[in-house]
């Protein structure tokens, strides 16, 4: 068997240009009951709506990103998404509540140091805020890569 030359390949793409959408048609979804939905940074890119209708904040749901500072808690990338999802009558999808590779600094470095019961009422915390400011939510990813990255309070029994 021959390997494909670059002409090969060039012959390939240009019959695949001429068989997809074009841009005004490609959000496959529109009109249907099903979604194709992508990621959004802090702002939702001018062109989401021509090709996407479901959103999941990148970075703007996980905990350290609304409650760096305990306490205090910044919404604003993360309403800028679910207001934008609601308004198109996107779904809305939450990511990460949890993950052991990005949750606030101050629960496991706090001076002083905070309990594992006081790590949880944190926890039960911040989810309780998020479903109280976003009652409309289509899905959730709770916890992100638990074996991979260890949660936070070892050996919580999750409610």
């Amino acid at each position: 068997m021959h390997p494909l030359r670059f002409p090969s390949y060039l012959g390939l793409v240009s019959a695949l240009v001429l068989l997809l959408p074009s841009a005004a048609q490609a959000q496959l979804a529109a009109g249907n009951t099903k979604f194709l939905g992508n990621i959004i940074s802090n702002t939702v890119p001018a062109n989401f709506d021509t090709y996407w209708n479901q959103i999941t904040p990148e970075n703007a749901s996980k905990w350290d990103s609304v409650e760096h500072t305990k306490d205090t808690m910044v919404w604003t990338d993360l309403d800028t998404a679910y207001n934008h999802a609601k308004g198109k009558s996107y779904k809305f999808k939450l990511h990460t509540l949890v993950w052991g590779a990005q949750y606030p600094t101050w629960l496991t470095n706090s001076t002083p140091a905070l309990t594992q019961a006081e790590q949880l009422a944190e926890i039960v915390q911040w989810m309780d805020a998020l479903a109280a400011r976003y009652p409309d939510v289509w899905a959730i990813d709770v916890v992100n890569e638990p074996i991979k990255t260890p949660v936070p309070v070892q050996g919580c029994a999750w409610r």
